[in-house]
């Protein structure tokens, strides 16, 4: 009888091993975000990937390059949908043209759209297209009616709110900003209610951060600029801190640069030594604090003012980018996980994901307890 037991017992065991290795995870545990201006990536020219969330499900897009026996090359593109319930691939295909680089996924009144820019042949209107996860095909969504010339490239959410960027053929005219309000398209922002041309670099609540295109390259000296879409005004402008600048005697630029709701963080890349130094700046005082200095280049996301980095801590000789969080009442950033990050992904307000060197999908508590893999 006893033997019966200790049996029964270890096959328990297994099954809820073998139920944790399989990635059965919770996904309704949290509430998503929309975070999809920092959750897109780029890894080289091989392969891409993308995370998003809905209220019940965490989607996952990925691209990969490939190449036939002859020699030709093609994309394969697959997407798929992770609930409670398991894993399951819900559009793939195959395109023998050049490697696309569309990850433009956003959420749109809680539903998930998978957005496609196509142009109608008769009525020559550019049209949104999105995925419909019944049918599993791509279908017409909007049709965007602009002004002559004007052609939309890009689009974001905010506050459950649809905008896209339109530009015209010519330089001169600048980028216009609209806002699609149930089928109208209202113009946010152009080089008309801005005074002048400009470049945006960031979207955050109803704000746009902009910068002049003239200083783009040396963003060291750039004056930024926060525009209210609401308002349609230039509410305030600052410039970077020339902390970085003296510390290394004007040798070197702005690396990266991500903005939180109160903060900026910029790394400055010195040319004199090569290493990287994150900065943060308070955007209510404009008081700059210098946080650390890297050997190596830093990853870096962000949630409200909350930054995840990824770098090789000094003590790690296997160049691992391991998982570190900083927040606003800390100057020093704590490591959270030690697997090598490739990427990482902050798609509710409960975890962070990431993903290693072999693109599988992870995720841990921000406490870092309670690693789990995803896919």
């Amino acid at each position: 009888m006893m033997k019966k037991r200790i049996t029964a017992l270890l096959l328990t065991s297994l099954v809820v091993l073998l139920s944790a290795c399989a990635g059965r995870i919770s996904i309704s545990d949290s509430e998503p975000i929309d975070n999809a201006d920092n959750n897109e990536y780029y890894n080289g020219t091989e392969f891409q990937e993308g995370l998003w969330r809905t209220n019940d499900a965490l989607y996952i897009r990925r691209f990969s390059k490939d190449w036939d026996l002859s020699g030709s090359s093609y994309t394969t593109q697959k997407i798929y949908k992770l609930t409670d319930a398991g894993q399951e691939l819900i559009y793939s295909d195959k395109t023998e043209h050049a490697y696309s680089s569309d990850l433009q996924m956003r959420m749109y009144h809680g539903e998930f759209l998978d957005y496609y820019l196509h142009t109608d042949t008769e009525s020559g209107h550019p049209e949104i297209w999105r995925l419909n996860m019944d049918s599993r095909q791509f279908e017409k969504y909007i049709e965007l009616v602009t002004p002559d010339r004007i052609v939309p490239y890009d689009f974001f959410i905010m506050e459950d709110q649809l905008y896209f960027i339109a530009e015209t053929d010519q330089f001169e005219d600048g980028l216009y900003i609209y806002r699609y309000d149930d089928g109208a398209n209202t113009p946010v922002a152009s080089k008309e209610t801005i005074g002048r041309e400009f470049l945006p670099t960031h979207y955050s609540k109803h704000y746009m951060y902009y910068l002049l295109p003239e200083t783009y390259e040396n963003l060291t000296d750039s004056h930024f600029y926060i525009y209210d879409l609401e308002t349609k005004k230039t509410v305030k402008e600052y410039q970077l801190d020339f902390m970085a600048k003296l510390e290394n005697n004007g040798e070197g630029d702005v690396d990266k640069l991500i903005f939180t709701d109160n903060y900026v963080y910029f790394t400055y890349r010195s040319d004199i030594s090569g290493t990287y130094t994150l900065y943060r700046t308070n955007l209510n005082d404009m008081e700059t604090t210098r946080i650390m200095e890297n050997d190596n280049d830093l990853m870096m996301n962000s949630y409200g003012d909350t930054l995840y980095i990824a770098f090789t801590p000094e003590n790690v000789q296997d160049n691992r980018w391991t998982l570190h969080i900083l927040t606003p009442e800390s100057d020093i950033p704590r490591e959270i996980c030690n697997i090598n990050i490739r990427n990482i992904y902050l798609v509710d307000d409960k975890w962070v994901y990431f993903t290693d060197y072999g693109n599988t999908i992870y995720r841990i508590l921000p406490t870092g307890e309670n690693l789990q893999k995803v896919m």
